[in-house]
């Protein structure tokens, strides 16, 4: 069947600027500095392992060859990260698959951590605006960013686009809280204006203050950014504080689902660390 010229140009176009997607895995070990907590170690060893799987996948997008080193031995990948960071990658990580497995030694009184993860990612044929977030503790100025809280500690964040569009921000412990959009929103998204500093979680009421449980922990806040509208997804349960609660399945697959369809979606992820007084 012969298509017309106009359906010919258009599957031609949409081949051009398809993005491919590809099951990847990598494993990664890092050797963590003495100041740096398991925790910490595990975090930093799992982003490297899955910024290392793009790069072998999709290649990479360096500014200064001078400052990152990547090898090739018998076919297989190695990249220096003195300068690589998962934006200098081709690609984007979409979701995991399964769970990823750690090996934690010790040789010298060295913390070593070993990981091995796989997942889906996509290849980025293009360069998106950049959005900026930072954590601030007790402050609201850019000087109190910080990624260490203590019992008691207040928690803000600012937000910064060269582009006007829509945010949703979660907070990630041993379940999924969505922070923004607020549940009292009528049409269930935030937007945010191009190159305004916003501040989130200044206001009574909706100030989010750090509790200690008795052990140093690890938790994240992941802001997602785009263009389109982000609705909040659904939720059945409500805690004390009046915020949606998903498991991570849950999230997982909303977000997963997110990144299919909206190839404008960015997503960044905040780290902070709770430790005692």
């Amino acid at each position: 069947m012969r298509l017309p010229a106009l359906c010919v140009l258009l599957l031609i176009a949409f081949a051009c600027h398809a993005q491919r997607t590809a099951v990847v895995e990598a494993e990664y070990t890092y050797y963590a500095p003495t100041n740096v907590t398991i925790e910490q170690a595990k975090q930093t060893a799992l982003q490297r392992a899955m910024t290392e799987a793009i790069a072998a996948r999709f290649g990479t997008l360096v500014q200064q060859v001078s400052t990152t080193k990547v090898t090739n031995t018998d076919g297989s990948s190695s990249v220096d990260y003195s300068a690589l960071g998962s934006s200098d990658v081709r690609g984007e990580w979409i979701r995991t698959i399964g769970e990823p497995l750690f090996d934690i030694d010790y040789q010298d009184h060295q913390l070593i951590i070993k990981v091995k993860v796989k997942g889906e990612a996509r290849e980025i044929t293009y360069l998106k605006p950049q959005f900026a977030t930072r954590l601030l503790r007790n402050g609201t100025q850019d000087h109190h960013e910080s990624e260490e809280f203590r019992d008691g500690d207040y928690l803000f964040m600012s937000v910064i686009s060269p582009i006007e569009g829509y945010i949703a921000i979660f907070c990630k412990d041993d379940s999924i809280r969505c922070l923004l959009p607020a549940i009292d929103t009528t049409d269930g998204v935030e937007r945010i204006e191009a190159n305004k500093r916003h501040l989130f979680f200044t206001g009574y009421g909706n100030r989010l203050q750090i509790g200690y449980n008795g052990a140093d922990e690890v938790n994240s806040v992941y802001v997602l950014f785009s263009p389109n509208p982000i609705i909040r997804p659904l939720s059945a349960q409500i805690d004390e504080g009046g915020l949606p609660v998903f498991s991570n399945d849950e999230f997982n697959q909303w977000l997963s689902e997110m990144r299919n369809h909206d190839r404008d979606l960015q997503i960044e992820v905040k780290y902070f660390y709770i430790r005692d007084l």
